[in-house]
This record gives structure tokens, sequence and C-alpha cells, in this order.
């Protein structure tokens, strides 16, 4: 399979898992191999099962300082059912599960790479977050943090203020679209050593 050569948000699913330990460091990671079938443009899911479209990715669920680190803790939790223990990455068997990863381009001693970074449920909103608040909602959370975030900025000369722009209260609300099933990838060749990235 070849290996996406993009940023954006994918649906995939996990090919490939095994814990990987690093020399000298406390550190260790869940190392997902993941096969993509969908692309998520503008909040569109776009099937691109047929680009057999891989991407690899480290999710560190214990830190550098030996500790579990929470994110990815729960990253997995929350979007493979993973139950946190260490032992059953191995032999896990979640290339039935489907997720949604966030890819980023990653340059390390001049070798480009996209690797998938955030994982979360294959069904969450692709923008993330709640979506755009409303009026009131803004208007409470600057009554409680305005302040504060006014007294931390200080005099700083931030120039004039930009005029208020109206709010079109008469436009029409369009829903959130319903996420569609994606396919599901042909089975990837198993990994040799050469396929190993790292």
């Amino acid at each position: 399979m070849p290996r996406i050569e993009r940023e954006g948000t994918f649906v995939a699913y996990p090919a490939g898992v095994y814990l990987k330990g690093f020399d000298g460091k406390l550190s260790t990671a869940a190392t997902f191999r993941f096969a993509i079938s969908q692309e998520i443009v503008d909040g569109k899911r776009i099937d691109i099962v047929e680009q057999r479209l891989e991407v690899y990715g480290d999710y560190f669920i214990i830190g550098t300082n030996g500790q579990p680190n929470e994110t990815a803790c729960k990253q997995l939790a929350k979007s493979l059912g993973w139950n946190g223990d260490l032992a059953s990455v191995d032999i896990a068997n979640w290339d039935d599960k489907c997720v949604q990863i966030d890819v980023k381009r990653d340059e390390y001693e001049g070798t480009v790479r996209f690797k998938a970074t955030w994982m979360r449920p294959w069904d969450a909103t692709p923008s993330g977050g709640q979506g755009k608040l409303d009026v009131d909602a803004v208007r409470a959370i600057n009554q409680r943090v305005g302040p504060q975030i006014r007294a931390m900025l200080g005099e700083q000369n931030v120039g004039a203020p930009a005029p208020a722009k109206p709010i079109d209260v008469t436009a029409p609300y369009a829903p959130p679209v319903e996420p569609m099933t994606p396919a599901r990838p042909a089975a990837p060749a198993p990994p040799t050593g050469d396929d190993i990235p790292f």
C-alpha cells in the first residue's frame, strides 16, 4: 500500500499495531498502521478506499517521564474500546474498528513523512469541538473570563478594534450531514522488515 502524502482528516482501520519501546527511555508507544478508507473535506466524507493508502502513527501511552500519558490512553479507549491493559495492545484485534485520524507532516533529520496524530471515534464531528458558539454563549464566556484575558494582555498596543460585523439571523440553519459508514479497505499485506518506517 502506498503511504499518504498529504495532511488532512481521514477515516481508517487499524491494519496492525504493536508496542514500541525506545532505548534508554521510559516512553512506550502503541504504533499503528492504518488503512485509509475516507477523507474528510469541508465536513464531507469522500470514499478513497480504491487508493489503498496507509499511514503510521505513534500514540505514546507511557510518556518520557515513565508515567501514563492520559491523552493518548483516553484516545485509544474512546476510539477503540481499549481497556488499559498494555499486554492487550500486541494481541488486540482492532482491524474491525474504524477510527478518525488527523494526518500531519513531520520532518526529522531532513526526511519528511506524514504521520497519524490525533485519533477519535470514526463518526466524530470532523471539525472537532462542539461547533460554532452562538452569541449568548460568547457573551457568557466573555463575562466569565473576559476581564482576566484583558488584564493578562495589559496595555499592549493592539490597534483599533475592527467594526462589528452584523449577525445574519435570517440565514437558514443547515443541520450536520450524517456520516456514512465507510467502506472497508482490502486487507493489507503483512509488514515485512522493509515496510516498517522506523
